[in-house]
């Protein structure tokens, strides 16, 4: 090989690393831009949505607890699954929901769960009437003789 055909290589080789370099630093900084990434101010906007949705369900749950518990259960479950849908939106980021809306998750969800299973055993059993004893009984008159009635071990 010619002196001149290797100063052309070496020059090749030299920009192609400058390059790369440069590749690697820019995905470096995309990588930390992405981390680092707040959440929009419409994904703040729905989780705003979903947890006022969440506490109009728990109000709901325990204004009609005493005269229909299903319905109140129900209303139940959708209250935990909207706080755990805006959970989720903010990536389980906890602090940062107490932060902007002054609610403690902990015991947000910790009060949902007390209220479901409160009205789970208001359920169990009552009001039920001809469905059966227990919430397997409504699963199995709900889907209908479709379901083959469970297998005791």
């Amino acid at each position: 090989m010619s002196k001149a055909t290797r100063t052309i290589v070496e020059e090749v080789a030299w920009v192609l690393g400058v390059v790369a370099l440069f590749v690697v630093v820019a995905l470096v900084m995309h990588w930390n831009v992405r981390r680092t990434q707040t959440h929009s101010a419409e994904t703040l906007a729905n989780v705003r949505e979903l947890l006022s949705y969440a506490a109009q369900d728990a109000e709901e749950a325990e204004r009609m607890s005493d005269s229909a518990p299903r319905d109140a259960l129900m209303s139940a479950n959708y209250a935990l699954v909207l706080t755990e849908a805006a959970r989720h939106l903010v990536d389980g980021d906890d602090a940062l929901l107490e932060r902007l809306y002054g609610t403690n998750m902990a015991e947000l969800t910790a009060y949902l769960q007390a209220l479901q299973k409160r009205l789970m055993a208001a359920t169990d059993g009552a009001n039920l009437g001809a469905r059966g004893s227990s919430n397997g009984g409504l699963l199995r008159s709900a889907l209908g003789a479709s379901l083959a009635p469970p297998v005791s071990a």
